[in-house]
């Protein structure tokens, strides 16, 4: 059960985040957002998420006691269709940015993309991918989630949005991303499997996809390699 407490960092997070999720959002998230009809004033219970999320994608969700899973529990998790979204929520001196995936970033980040169905399809393939995935190949995988579906940006007409659910989550770094001045890069698989994820600083650059439809079809190329 949430707390007081928990319930009032995540108000606050939720008003002073949703600006910037109106402006910067890609209309994959916002339309999974509107479907996922969050309210500001609690956290939803994993009973009310998945009574949205289950009947239409067959994923569930689940909670976690641990504060960051390992790549391998994670993987696990995922390759089940199984979210894991953690106990754990930052504090009211870490609102703009905090190193660790808490419940605002599982929650708010990542669950209106399962509501799409260009980006329910896109995590679909990662979890598939993951059920299967070889040790020595999950760095690759690791990767390739981190720059597209945490940290990602997305060409949409002549605007560039925020793709990734970590984006979606920090107030601090969706303004840093979308900011003229942050390196902006096209998305590649072998560019992204060789860079370095940023885990407790904002990221210097971002890989910026062309359509989650063309992102699908490359990974899914990349995937039967592997």
């Amino acid at each position: 059960m949430n707390t007081q407490q928990q319930n009032s960092i995540w108000k606050t997070l939720f008003k002073k985040q949703l600006p910037n999720i109106e402006k910067f959002a890609c209309k994959e998230y916002l339309d999974g957002l509107k479907k996922i009809e969050f309210t500001p004033d609690s956290i939803p219970t994993v009973r009310e998420l998945n009574k949205k999320i289950t009947p239409s994608t067959g994923w569930r969700i689940e909670h976690t006691i641990i504060r960051y899973l390992s790549a391998s529990q994670w993987i696990t998790l995922i390759g089940k269709d199984v979210f894991p979204i953690t106990t754990y929520l930052r504090s009211m001196e870490e609102l703009d940015f905090t190193p660790e995936p808490d419940m605002f970033h599982d929650i708010l980040g990542h669950l209106p993309f399962l509501l799409h169905n260009d980006t329910l399809r896109l995590t679909n393939l990662f979890a598939s991918t993951m059920a299967n995935i070889k040790k020595e190949d999950i760095h690759k995988i690791a990767n390739l989630w981190w720059f597209t579906i945490e940290f990602g940006l997305i060409n949409e007409g002549d605007t560039i949005k925020a793709f990734g659910a970590g984006l979606m989550s920090s107030f601090g770094e969706i303004q840093h991303a979308l900011d003229a001045k942050t390196l902006k890069k096209p998305f590649s698989i072998r560019a992204a499997i060789q860079e370095d994820p940023a885990v407790y600083s904002f990221h210097n650059g971002y890989f910026v996809i062309n359509s989650v439809n063309q992102l699908i079809e490359e990974l899914n190329d990349y995937f039967k390699e592997l």
